[in-house]
């Protein structure tokens, strides 16, 4: 479902967060089944929208469920759409923020959608708290994936190298046609 007047449930999107939606609640729910969850887990999401994955990751067992979300409006909206005791949500840019508060509660499944203008930043910095997480699943555009999982030839440089040193990097084949995603791009 693609809006054409620049919001989405009321609120507008805002280019400069790159903001962009999951529609599509079979890639939503193979990213969250495709990491384990117990009564345990601590899970974190980075950027919820308009609660799209927040909604099927509240369908699992955790025991908390900490978000940083970098606009109120879309914060207010999920804690007041989705109430869950277990969850909090941090109005804040997952940039700045400091990370070490997730220490206590460790170790961390990630799941996101992440903004695309800020991917590879986000990545930088999981990969500098890494040690907190156990797991993730991230969507992200189809050429930073490719990047990321690439073993040689076109792609391959030095993201590749680099996450692939750190991490166990592999493409989830999530959709079969079309992101799922509805952008700022999109709606104008």
């Amino acid at each position: 479902m693609v809006k054409r007047h620049g919001c989405v449930r009321g609120i507008a999107l805002k280019k400069t967060f790159g903001q962009h939606f999951l529609r599509n609640d079979l890639v939503a729910q193979k990213i969250v089944s495709s990491v384990v969850l117990n009564s345990n887990s601590s899970v974190m999401e980075i950027g919820c929208g308009d609660g799209a994955l927040t909604r099927l990751i509240q369908q699992y067992p955790f025991a908390r469920l900490w978000i940083f979300e970098i606009d109120p409006e879309w914060a207010a909206h999920v804690e007041k759409k989705l109430p869950d005791e277990r969850m909090v949500i941090f109005v804040e840019d997952i940039l700045k923020t400091s990370l070490s508060r997730l220490e206590e509660h460790s170790p961390w499944v990630l799941l996101s959608n992440l903004p695309y203008q800020i991917t590879f930043p986000i990545l930088y910095r999981m990969q500098e708290y890494r040690h907190l997480f156990t797991e993730g699943v991230l969507m992200m555009q189809e050429e930073v994936a490719q990047k990321l999982v690439a073993h040689h030839g076109r792609g391959y440089g030095f993201a590749s190298l680099f996450f692939q040193h750190f991490f166990t990097v592999f493409p989830l084949q999530l959709d079969a046609g079309g992101n799922g995603c509805i952008s700022e791009e999109e709606e104008q």
